[in-house]
C-alpha cells in the first residue's frame, strides 16, 4: 500500500513543477532591457510597414507576368488572391501585435524612468556607448545607429523639455513688469477691478 501512495505522490510532484521565474534584475539592466526591446520592436514594425508596403504591387508583377505567359484560368487566379490575402491578414494582424507590445514597452520605459531617474540615465549612457562602439565596426548601419543614438539622447534630455525654457537675460531684469504695461493692466491681473 505504501509503495501505491508513494507512486501517487510521484505522479502529483511531476505535474505540480512551476517553470522558474527569472531572476530580480537591477533596475539599470531592467531599464536599458526595456529600451531594447521598445527600439527593436520599433524596427519590427517599420520592417513589417515597409514589407506590406511592398507585397501588393509585388503580388500584382507577379500575377501580370503570369497572366502574359498563360491563358486566364480564373481558379488559379482566385486561389492566389485568397492565398496573398490571408497573408495580409496575417501580416495586419502581426503588426497590431507589435504595436500592442510597443506600446507596452514605451509605458515601462516611462514609468522606470519615472521611478529610477538616476538608473535611467546610467542605462541609456551604457546603450549610447554601446552603440559609439557599434559604429565604428566594419559593416555597421550608420544611418540606423546614429537614429538611434539621437532617439536615445532625447529620452535623456526629455524632464528638462518638459520643464518651461527660463526666461531670457538677467532674472533681476524680469523682476519688473514689461515695458508698456500700465497701473489698469496691473490691476486686472491682480484680480481687482
Amino acid at each position: 500500500m505504501t509503495s501505491r501512495k508513494r507512486n501517487i505522490r510521484k505522479r502529483s510532484n511531476q505535474s505540480s513543477t512551476v517553470p522558474p521565474t527569472p531572476p530580480q534584475l537591477d533596475k539599470t539592466t531592467e531599464i536599458e532591457q526595456s529600451v531594447e526591446a521598445r527600439d527593436k520592436l520599433e524596427s519590427a514594425i517599420a520592417c513589417l510597414f515597409k514589407q506590406r508596403e511592398e507585397s501588393k504591387p509585388a503580388f500584382l508583377r507577379s500575377l501580370a507576368a503570369g497572366l502574359q505567359t498563360s491563358e486566364v484560368q480564373p481558379e488559379s487566379l482566385r486561389e492566389r488572391l485568397v492565398a496573398w490575402k490571408a497573408e495580409e491578414a496575417q501580416a495586419a494582424e502581426q503588426g497590431e501585435i507589435l504595436q500592442e507590445l510597443l506600446g507596452l514597452f514605451i509605458v515601462r520605459f516611462n514609468e522606470l524612468k519615472t521611478a529610477w531617474r538616476a538608473e535611467s540615465v546610467t542605462a541609456l549612457q551604457r546603450i549610447i556607448a554601446r552603440l559609439t562602439t557599434e559604429r565604428g565596426k566594419a559593416g555597421a548601419d550608420l544611418e540606423a545607429i546614429n537614429r538611434r543614438i539621437e532617439r536615445l539622447n532625447a529620452d535623456l534630455d526629455e524632464p528638462q523639455n518638459k520643464l518651461p525654457p527660463a526666461p531670457p537675460g538677467d532674472p533681476k531684469e524680469n523682476a519688473h513688469p514689461p515695458e508698456g504695461t500700465t497701473a489698469r493692466t496691473k490691476k486686472r491681473s491682480s484680480g481687482k477691478k
